[in-house]
Parts: structure tokens; sequence; C-alpha cells
């Protein structure tokens, strides 16, 4: 029996495909030149090219793909929905016999089959190009589920952006602003996040920002997570698919609730506008708060200043008029409750700052120079501490760090930080981060970094079996020598001496800043590869060198130099670069020939910057030279009497 009333209307949809067909036949267009035909000119042109199966694998994370899925739905959609910010044709639309939320529907069913359609043939092309061409290579990332999880991944996200634009076009009636905003709220999580994290730096002390920043926020945009190239989870998918049903249901609602004079008003809902006005004047204040920041430290006045151009902004855009002057009365009730929360922040109101929890509430700690180890999916230890010893430690570094509040706050290098969370056993975590000078917390950081666990966190040797690894290469720094180890007895002899020398480091050599004499690379049976130092601290590793005869080959030795200069840089200007190249007769340089200062030189220079005095390598080759630095604190007596 025919159905009287039919859910959809024959004559909206036959119209929609007539007017918008070309959306989805430009887009299938896009996609067979992307995916087939790729797939057949990387085939065509497999001639021993090593970069096949990378190129292959990659047919489907490329960024022009990703440009499609973050370009096509918001056209779409705004085309679709096109009629609704104008006030001639929603006034005619809207006066057919057919209800809003049906006309709605039609709508969004053509603007999800022709996002659709397109990846479907797409995928059946590559399936079908597949079998033909045999592609069917081990290592190839080409397979049935790739292609048929890259077809659902794109549908999924091209729903969610087109239910997200046509949401967001109902609460505009501008389509400029519909397609604008659409970004806006793709990215805003993101965005909104790292500002606030940012701007919260300037006045809470120890606020954990990077690990705010860090940890997944990259989820809610599907462009950072298509950009991510990580895999959805069934929980991905199912989130997703409810956020995609949330805007089309809050979408349907708003069209139904839409008046028809909304058309060309930048907020279609009168009550929505204090939200589009403040929400302007908070994020231009953040990126001021940032900006001013960085130039001058002047925060404050960089809040006023981008706030109140974003106030008046909004102002313009929501009364269409430049006689905003007499609503002025809202932009100080604003900043009232922005100094309040400012001042609330500074001083501590909620204790926040000196918030510490009790050695027996605590599960574990991590901690260390960041939240880095948290974010990486590689198979590696993460930082954390299990024992009382440690927790009493770690706690005596955190409180010494609150008590130096007024000296840190404002300590701004960030190459030297402290992160910490303290697990408790209730499940809640605290989270603290601090930029710190490390050299004046040494006896705080010593007992941490002397510890057994931080040793073997750090140190992924002591936990490495020596029969597991095939063989030891030593390539030593500044020259082109390098020493490899074969022997299985050599091998084991010389592991258990890098373990002892690991397990024996004292504060002051993990913290030596002077430059390791050469890089480590231990290859395992299983083709892993663990990288280490040889240290300058490394006595024990050095005598076995000598002993089985490849120290000369591991090392640059006084006989590779043919003479090294050293050079004071102006006491004004520390960090600046040098020319050490001999040009500037002006210039004061010590020229060293002699073996044991240049042996000297050799153990004492550094890879850092800082410092006065820069010591230039002339290779006895004559092609090779090269440039480094030697801090104040290892600068050798006979350069010191020098330049006196």
């Amino acid at each position: 029996m025919k159905l009287k009333i039919s859910y959809f209307n024959k004559g909206v949809l036959i119209n929609d495909i007539k007017r918008f067909a070309w959306i989805g036949i430009c887009y299938l267009i896009f996609l067979l030149f992307e995916v087939p035909f790729k797939i057949i000119t990387i085939d065509a042109n497999n001639t021993g090219n090593p970069g096949y199966l990378t190129s292959m694998q990659n047919i489907f994370t490329n960024e022009v793909l990703m440009v499609s899925i973050a370009v096509i739905p918001v056209l779409t959609a705004i085309l679709l929905f096109r009629y609704i910010q104008s006030k001639k044709s929603v006034d005619m639309i809207h006066c057919l016999p057919i209800k809003r939320v049906k006309l709605y529907d039609n709508h969004i069913f053509i603007g999800i089959l022709i996002l659709t359609v397109p990846v479907i043939i797409t995928a059946l092309s590559a399936l079908l190009l597949k079998g033909a061409l045999g592609l069917n290579t081990t290592g190839i990332h080409f397979t049935v589920k790739n292609v048929i999880s890259w077809a659902g991944i794109t549908i999924l996200f091209d729903t969610f952006i087109f239910l997200l634009s046509v949401f967001v076009g109902m609460f505009t009636g501008l389509s400029a602003a519909q397609g604008i905003l659409t970004y806006i709220f793709l990215f805003l999580p993101m965005g909104l996040t790292t500002l606030i994290n940012y701007n919260l730096n300037f006045f809470v002390y120890g606020v954990a920002s990077d690990y705010y920043t860090r940890t997944g926020i990259d989820f809610f945009s599907p462009m950072t997570k298509y950009l991510a190239h990580e895999p959805m989870i069934f929980m991905d998918i199912l989130i997703y698919i409810i956020f995609c049903i949330i805007f089309y249901l809050a979408a349907r609602f708003a069209y139904h609730k839409r008046s028809l004079e909304a058309a060309s008003n930048a907020v279609a809902f009168k009550h929505l506008e204090p939200v589009f006005k403040y929400g302007i004047t908070f994020c231009c204040m953040l990126v001021g708060g940032i900006y001013f920041r960085s130039i001058h430290y002047w925060v404050a006045l960089g809040y006023v200043i981008t706030s109140l151009f974003g106030y008046i902004i909004a102002e313009i855009i929501i009364t269409k008029s430049l006689k905003i002057f007499r609503n002025i009365k809202g932009y100080l009730l604003y900043a009232m409750i922005i100094v309040l929360i400012i001042v609330g922040a500074n001083f501590d109101i909620i204790g926040y700052e000196k918030r510490m929890p009790a050695v027996e509430n605590i599960e574990s700690i991590y901690m260390d120079s960041g939240f880095y180890f948290l974010t990486q999916k590689e198979d590696i230890q993460i930082p954390l501490y299990s024992e009382k010893e440690n927790f009493i430690n770690i706690e005596k570094l955190h409180k010494k760090l609150i008590d130096d509040k007024k000296t840190l706050k404002y300590y701004s290098n960030v190459n030297e930080q402290v992160a910490i969370i303290y697990n408790l056993k209730t499940g809640k975590q605290i989270k603290r981060q601090y930029n710190i000078p490390k050299q004046v917390y040494g006896e705080y950081l010593k007992p941490i970094y002397e510890s057994k666990k931080y040793k073997e966190i750090h140190n992924i040797i002591l936990s490495t079996d020596s029969s597991s690894i095939d063989k030891i290469s030593i390539n030593p720094n500044q020259t082109n020598k390098n020493v490899t180890i074969t022997n299985p007895i050599q091998i084991k002899e010389a592991i258990n001496i890098l373990k002892n020398e690991a397990s024996n480091e004292t504060y002051e050599d993990i913290v030596d800043s002077r430059a390791d004499w050469a890089n480590i690379n231990i290859l395992l049976s299983n083709d892993k590869r663990i990288d280490l130092s040889w240290k300058k601290s490394y006595k024990q590793f050095e005598n076995w060198l000598k002993q089985n005869g490849y120290y000369a080959k591991a090392r640059i030795m006084p006989e590779d130099i043919d003479y090294a200069i050293i050079e004071k840089r102006n006491v004004n200007n520390a960090n600046a670069g040098i020319d050490i190249s001999m040009k500037n007769s002006n210039v004061k340089r010590l020229k060293i020939t002699d073996k044991n200062k240049l042996e000297i030189c050799l153990t004492n220079y550094s890879n850092s910057r800082e410092g006065q005095y820069v010591l230039g390598l002339y290779m006895k080759n004559g092609d090779s030279t090269t440039y480094l630095n030697i801090e104040d604190k290892y600068v050798p007596d006979f350069a010191l009497e020098y330049f006196k």
C-alpha cells in the first residue's frame, strides 16, 4: 500500500540534485585523480623505485585529501542552506506548503548523499585497481581493510563537518560568517585550550600548561586528528557519530525556531548576541596577552587594547553601525570581571599554587623535564617513581620551588623545566610545571638523579641483555672515524662496563654540560637500536677501549688536529656568533699546537653556546674546521692566563 505522506519531498530532492549535483561530480573527479589515478601512475613508475612502498601507503593519508575534507562539506552546507541567509529567498521558500523540518531533512539527505557517493565510487575503483594490477605485495599498506577504513573515516569526517557547518549556519544570517565560524569551531577546542594555557602561565604559578596542550586535544577536530595519522578506535568513531546526531538535531530545532528576519544578521538569535560579542572580546584578549608578553611583557596593556578592539568589532558587526560607544557599559562590566579573576589568580585564593599531597596518599609520581613521554606512542619507559624515598625527595624539591615563587614565576628559560604529576591513591592527579635554573637546585635534584629508579628510567642499557646484541658501533664527534665491535665476548665486556658506568654516575656526571666523546649505537638481534653516549666521565669504558686497541679510533685525538685557536667573545655579547677565521687581525687569539694542551681543550669543550670562549679546531686534512664553545667554568688555566 502506497504511503499517503512520504518522509521525503520528491520535488525538493529533484530540485536540490539539479542545482547541487555539480558539487558531488567535482568531488568525485577530484577523488578519482587523488586515489585511483595516483595508484596507476605510481604502479607504472615502479621500476625499482625505493620510494614505491612509501608512495603507495601515503595515497590515503596525504594532506591534499585532508584539504578536500575541510573544504567540500563546508561549501556543500553553505550552498544548500544559502536561501536562509537571503531575505527574498527565505520568504519565498517558506511560503511553499512544506513544513520547515521536512525541508531541512531533505536538504540534509541530499548533502550527505553528495558527499558520500563520490567516496564510495572512489573506494570501489581503488579495490578494482588493486585486483587488476595485482597489488598484493608484502609491505604495501593497500589492503581491502585499508580502503574500507579510508572510505569510512572520510564519510564520517565529511558528515561531521557538513552537519557542524549546517549547525553553525542556523545561528548566523551571513554565508561568509557561516564558513568562517565553522573553521573557528573546528579548531576551537585546541586553539582556545592553547590560548588559555599560555595566559594562565602569566598569573598562575606552576600550572601544567604543556600537559593540557600535548595530551589529546587534537581529537576534538577532525583536521588535527587526520593530520596526526592516528588510527581511529571504536570509541573515537562512536563519539563522532554522537556529535553528528547532536549537530543534526540541534540544527533542526534551531531551523524550526529561527525567524525569517534573521537573514543577513550576523547573529540569528537575539539572546545569543552577548555570547558572540564577549566570545570575540575574550579571544582577542587572550591573543593580545600572548603578543604583548612576547615583545614587552606589558600583558595588562595588551589585554586592555586587544579586548577593547574585539568588543568594538563585535558591536559593529552586531549593530551594523559605528555608534557603539553607548554600549560601552558592557565592556566595563566585562573588564571588572576579568580584573577580579586576574587578582584572584595572582593571590592564589583557592590555594592552587601551594597544594601538595601527603606522601601517604601518593600512588606514584611522574617527574621529568616535560610531559614528552606521555605523548609518545613508542614502547618507552615512562619516568614514574613509586619508591617512598623518591616521594620524599621530589616533595622536598617541590616545596622549595613553591617557596621560591617570587624568583621563579617569571623565569623564562623554557629549556630548563621540571614537570610533576602526583598520581594519588584516590585516582586523582595533581599536575605542576616549573621553569627553573637547574644549577641552583642541585642539592634537591641530586638525590633524585642518583636514585636507582632514575638511572633505570634514563639508561635503557641497564635493562638490556648483552646476549641480544649483534653489534656495537662507536661514532666519535667532530671526526669521521668509527669503531665496530662484533665479537660476542667483547660485546659482553663492553656492555657490562657501560652498565656499571651508568649505575655509578653521580649527579655531577649526569648534568655535566661538556660534549660527549662519541655516540654509541647498539644493534639488537630484533633489529631495534639503542643509542647512548660515551661521556667524558666514563673512565672505566675509556680504559677498556685502550686495552682492546679501539681508543684512537673511538674519539677525536690531538693527533687529528693541526692546531686549535681560542678566542674570547666580547663580554657584552657573550652569546653572539664569532668569526674565528683569522681574517680580523685586531682580535686577540691563542693558537695551540701542543698535544697536551689540545687534549685539555678536547676534554673540556661544550656543544652549548654558553660562555665567552670559542674553540676552533683546524684538522690535519685541511678540509675541515670546527667551531665549538668552552663554558667559563671549563676554560683551561693556560687560556685564562693568556686572556687576563
